[in-house]
């Protein structure tokens, strides 16, 4: 990330060679590598890849929803997900509405655990709180997107009072931890602002 932010290119140990053309295009570079750097055509390891599969081997039992903006990272997660074929699967932007409706029934009925999100093609239409745990692998703007995504497993019954958990997860002294204070600071303003009309409408 430190040769795409100097010389807008980099290599890996092979010599792959990622060449950005632009400011635009050198972020959708640094979205991937913090992700995976395999999604840009590079060898490396993928620290939330790891994370995600020690969490899924730790916690056989919950029920997880696993968001990303990127189809790339979705994709190679799966393949990692394919020790829980029975139990995993994915909504992306292809994904046909009868389609989206039988994985949700299979995991409301908890005949599969694992559901792999493309952020903009499972952010809403989708009631999903048999989930125990939400997992952003990434999270950027618009601030909506991640709101309504967050809300796939908001409780729909007013006595359902589970303890549910989200993850955000971020690469340390990246874009990622930029765009995690940009959403933080957007979503704190937001609720100041809600509450404030909620308060004049006393």
């Amino acid at each position: 990330m430190r040769n795409l932010k100097e010389y807008f290119e980099t290599s890996d140990e092979v010599n792959n060679k990622v060449v950005t053309q632009g400011v635009l295009d050198r972020i959708v570079k640094y979205r991937q590598i913090c992700n995976a750097p395999l999604t840009a055509g590079l060898h490396g390891e993928s620290p939330k890849l790891s994370w995600i599969m020690e969490f899924l081997r730790d916690y056989p039992d919950k029920s997880v929803l696993i968001f990303s903006n990127s189809r790339k990272f979705l994709e190679l997660l799966s393949s990692e997900c394919s020790i829980y074929d029975r139990y995993h699967r994915i909504i992306a932007g292809g994904t046909p509405p009868a389609r989206r409706t039988e994985i949700q029934k299979d995991f409301q009925s908890k005949n599969c655990k694992i559901v792999l999100i493309q952020t903009q093609a499972g952010k809403e239409g989708l009631t999903l709180d048999a989930a125990d745990a939400t997992i952003f692998c990434d999270t950027y703007p618009p601030l909506a997107d991640y709101l309504q995504a967050k809300d796939r497993m908001a409780p729909s019954k007013p006595d359902d009072t589970r303890a549910r958990t989200i993850y955000r997860l971020m690469m340390e002294g990246t874009y990622d931890e930029e765009l995690y204070r940009l959403i933080d600071s957007n979503e704190k303003a937001t609720s100041i602002i809600n509450n404030f009309i909620n308060y004049i409408r006393r």
